[in-house]
């Protein structure tokens, strides 16, 4: 009896806790809006962490003086008095009939008098309680002539054995505590590729002015030989993303979303793990993102108080306006090398990741213009502005060169278009701010 009690009072300790933990849990996370506050809670994390771990120690040591009475027991021929009592033996022979019948542990009131010696397998209870189910469980299932006792007194053995923290570190891992610091941790990772997304140092500045467009190639049917004529433009001061949008920016992006909203934001062929977290396929994080709707792009930039470029600002951004330029960086192939589809070549190249195509750059530091990806911009077919709602079926101008395209469809005057609705996975997009918005975030 005296060690029902001693056990009952240990395993008591960690009601506060478990109190704690389930409080936690009912309260959605508040939302973070910058990097200090969410390196403030992943401390917060870190320090609860610390003290969880030192009581799964002192719990450690608990389960070795069982298993010294155990071992103590069995050199006499028997097992503890508080482990053969006809309440535990009933309820640990239940947890074996149970676990050999391939069922999950029953309901509480069953293996109540076994939650003395170790409780129910649960999320939120003590780490060596859960810890001890499994290891009983699996001792019931491996060995049909162990009674309850014995299986209880065999488990008990095997985890107090377990000496160093290193050897069950892993199970450390699935602690609510540990869970919530990863969780943390990732946002904080994904805010700080958010907030380097959204540095004045990654936009380059161009000047505003009257520009000359056009006249365009390609996919032109929407605007008849009168209006596909040069003409001139006015474009205000732009600051425009260096490189496209990166599939490691859009996975920060989401992160940063409610999981429920991600399955909506998800580019076609990405993935949610477990955990809700989006899944990157190895490689992929530092190539443009692709496989995006027009929608899923427009909210991504404004998330970061941006915005896709209309068509007549990629075309100065591509082109230089005035200078016409038939490439990004000249008039002139010459001997560059950017991502495109080579003459002869039997399929596409390969996409690569930003940045890795110095050749492929406008005169203002602008990369990747002419191949990798092409790129969505804020206009329609007929060259009318994009405002407001969106229809899935209007087509959207696409422009600059990807990785299936020739050569002489890499140059700034050829236009494409998609469907607002639907996505392709060699069409991404890059950002830009308007100047005043530019000023608000530090920019000068």
């Amino acid at each position: 009896m005296r060690r029902f009690v001693v056990l009952a009072l240990l395993l008591g300790l960690c009601a506060p806790w478990r109190a704690a933990v389930a409080q936690d849990a009912s309260v959605a996370e508040s939302p973070v809006d910058d990097v200090a506050a969410a390196r403030a809670r992943v401390e917060e994390s870190r320090a609860s962490m610390e003290v969880r771990y030192r009581d799964i120690e002192r719990q450690h040591e608990q389960l070795r003086r069982l298993a010294e009475e155990v071992q103590v027991a069995e050199r006499a021929g028997g097992l503890p008095e508080w482990l053969t009592t006809d309440a535990v033996s009933r309820a640990a022979n239940a947890l074996a009939e149970d676990a050999r019948a391939g069922k999950e542990p029953g309901a509480d009131a069953v293996y109540a008098p076994v939650a003395r010696v170790f409780p129910e397998r649960a999320q939120r209870w003590p780490l060596w309680g859960s810890v001890l189910m499994a290891r009983a469980r699996a001792f019931a299932i491996v060995d049909k002539t162990l009674s309850g006792a014995e299986i209880v007194a065999k488990s008990i053995l095997v985890i107090a054995a377990t000496s160093t923290p290193e050897a069950w570190d892993g199970w450390f891992q699935d602690d609510p505590i540990v869970i919530e610091w990863r969780a943390r941790n990732a946002r904080l990772d994904a805010l700080q590729v958010r907030e380097a997304a959204a540095a004045p140092s990654q936009l380059i500045a161009l000047a505003g002015g009257r520009f000359a467009v056009g006249p365009w190639e390609g996919w032109t049917s929407d605007l008849g030989p009168k209006r596909n004529k040069r003409t001139k433009v006015s474009i205000k001061l732009l600051h425009v993303d260096r490189d496209e949008v990166t599939c490691a920016q859009y996975r920060a992006y989401l992160l940063t979303v409610d999981v429920e909203d991600r399955v909506a934001l998800l580019p076609s062929g990405w993935e949610l793990a477990g955990d809700g977290a989006p899944v990157l396929v190895p490689g992929s994080a530092g190539r443009p993102v692709t496989g995006v709707t027009f929608a899923q792009a427009r909210d991504y930039a404004a998330s970061l108080g941006k915005r896709l470029p209309t068509e007549n600002e990629w075309e100065r951004i591509a082109a230089g306006g005035d200078e016409a330029r038939i490439f990004p960086w000249g008039s002139e192939v010459g001997e560059r090398q950017w991502v495109h589809r080579s003459v002869g070549d039997a399929g596409a190249a390969q996409m690569r990741p930003v940045g890795e195509q110095p050749d492929d750059t406008s005169p203002e530091g602008v990369l990747g213009l002419a191949g990798n990806a092409k790129e969505m911009v804020a206009t329609y077919a007929d060259r009318k502005p994009v405002r407001g709602r969106v229809k899935p079926d209007a087509r959207i101008v696409v422009r600059g060169g990807g990785f299936r395209t020739r050569a002489s469809e890499c140059q700034t005057r050829w236009r494409w278009f998609v469907e607002a609705g639907s996505s392709s996975d060699d069409v991404g997009f890059r950002c830009v701010m308007d100047d005043a918005d530019f000023r608000r975030r530090g920019g000068r």
